[in-house]
């Protein structure tokens, strides 16, 4: 007999990890987990897959921008960009796959590289002309606009030509 009012003790869920072991425990995981993607040291920013779902993109704070190739699973670096003194805030993918866009959170810049060797520096790139945090940025999916978001209300969409 239990006392009027007592409350019979809850069994937890457990929760089995298939996870790698980190410092001695297990990280828990959910069943349907394919793989985590490792390799950026700070917060992320943003994560975008591309239009065709061949890649997604990463941003952080950690001043890298970070081009995924999802044709296996775990996914491999493609592109590993270096931003010099920002940080993204946001990747775009070109429709086709050719070209990346990040938005840098302190200059407000938006740059354009190409996929097949960012090594080579940015294509193009251009001040957003926002007052508030740019907060993030979208390619249309026929190609021919890049929009740029920020926080401020009066002043919150961009829209740019893509051409040029």
């Amino acid at each position: 007999d239990e006392p009027v009012g007592a409350q019979k003790e809850q069994s937890k869920p457990k929760v089995e990890s298939k996870g790698p072991k980190k410092g001695g425990k297990k990280e828990n995981s959910h069943p349907q987990c394919l793989c985590v993607f490792k390799g950026h040291t700070d917060n992320l920013t943003c994560l975008r897959f591309s239009t065709t779902g061949k890649f997604a993109g990463t941003t952080a704070e950690d001043r890298r921008t970070i081009v995924w190739d999802l044709s296996k699973i775990p996914p491999t670096q493609a592109q590993n960009l270096s931003l010099e003194l920002d940080h993204g805030i946001s990747v775009a993918f070109s429709p086709d796959d050719k070209y990346i866009g990040v938005a840098y959170a302190r200059s407000k810049e938006v740059k354009i590289y190409g996929m097949k060797n960012t090594k080579d520096g940015a294509l193009s790139q251009f001040k957003s002309g926002q007052k508030g945090t740019l907060i993030g940025m979208q390619w249309a999916n026929n190609g021919r606009f890049l929009v740029t978001c920020s926080d401020d209300s009066k002043d919150n969409v961009h829209v740019f030509s893509s051409k040029g």
